[in-house]
């Protein structure tokens, strides 16, 4: 089963316009292509509290992962167990906003 999950690249701040400035090598291994275009999507999501440094701001990824149930292993809440499989970086077939 595929789930989405989220990959942190950084914290921002700001008021109505948000300046957004991530490490070049931290989004380019979330680099896909659609249509024969590179593109890097992200998302900005206001926290719920400011950290330590007054930012309010998260800026992250979504990659699809691949999980792999485990046979008759559950957690506490009766759930079954996953195993995580990291899609490779670069492979995403998103479609870009």
């Amino acid at each position: 089963m595929k789930k989405f999950e989220k990959h942190y690249l950084g914290k921002v701040d700001g008021l109505q316009i948000i300046k957004v400035s991530l490490k070049v090598a931290d989004i380019l291994k979330f680099a896909h292509k659609y249509e024969g275009e590179d593109y890097i999507s992200f998302e900005v999501a206001r926290m719920q509290q400011p950290d330590k440094y007054g930012r309010q701001y998260t800026v992250y990824v979504n990659s699809l992962v691949e999980h792999e149930e485990d046979q008759g292993k559950e957690d506490s809440a009766g759930k079954k167990k996953t195993k995580r499989k990291q899609k490779e970086p670069g492979k995403n077939d998103e479609m870009p906003l």
